[in-house]
Formats: C-alpha cells, structure tokens, sequence
C-alpha cells in the first residue's frame, strides 16, 4: 500500500504508471498529445503537488526538450517555484504554435458527419478534440 498525501508520491511511484519520455515533436500535435498524457498519468496521484508536477514532467523530457527546459528553468528567477499552468504555458510556447491549435480549433468546429460512419465520425471527433 502506498503512502497518501500531498507531496508523499515519489518519482519511482510516478514511474510505475510508464510515463512517456519527450524529445522533440516532429509535428506540433506530438507535444500536445505527450502533455494529455503526463497529466492522465497525473491522475493516477491526485495528491501531487505542483511542485511534483513540474518536477516529474521535466524529468520525463529528454534531448531537445530536456535542453528547452534546462535552459527555460535557468531563466527563471531564483526564487520563483513554477506552477503546473506555467510550465503548461511555457511548453505550449515553445512546442506547439497557435496556428496550429486555432487551425484544429476550426477543424473541430467545422466537423460534420456527412457522409462518414456513426464510428469514423466519432474516431475524428475524439481526435480534434
């Protein structure tokens, strides 16, 4: 049985739900579909701080990411904690562009089912979402 509480989850326990590792996106929506991910795994420990949060995501970014980051986080004041919305914003900043949202934005908005199955409509509904 694991321990509860804010701030008693440890990297390792983390780890046991296979995080993915992040490097570079060779296409926008990568990076997007890795933050969906590690905030599912997230989940897993409703009890992570924030702290928790920046810190075990920023483990998981490896290569080009893990250099962004590193470099991102030497920015920062010396002071200053970075919450779970900052590193969000600032890894949207950088990994994915907001045409590329405001586009699948207008993608999702404009779906219709026309002449598609009751599944394949679906399948591209719960993809642009």
């Amino acid at each position: 049985r694991r321990a509860t509480g804010p701030g008693l989850v440890s990297y390792p326990d983390f780890l046991q739900t296979d995080p993915p590792i992040f490097k570079k996106a060779d296409h926008p929506l990568e990076a997007d579909e890795w933050l969906n991910v590690i905030e599912q795994k997230f989940g897993v420990y409703p009890d992570l701080t924030n702290a928790q949060k920046v810190e075990f995501a920023g483990l998981q970014l490896h290569g080009p990411a893990g250099v962004w980051w590193q470099g991102f986080r030497n920015r920062q004041p010396a002071d200053h904690v970075l919450t779970w919305e900052e590193f969000i914003g600032a890894f949207r900043k950088h990994f994915i562009p907001d045409g590329v949202l405001r586009a699948k934005l207008e993608q999702f908005l404009a779906l219709h089912q026309e002449n598609k199955s009751v599944q394949e409509y679906i399948n591209m509904f719960d993809h642009l979402a």
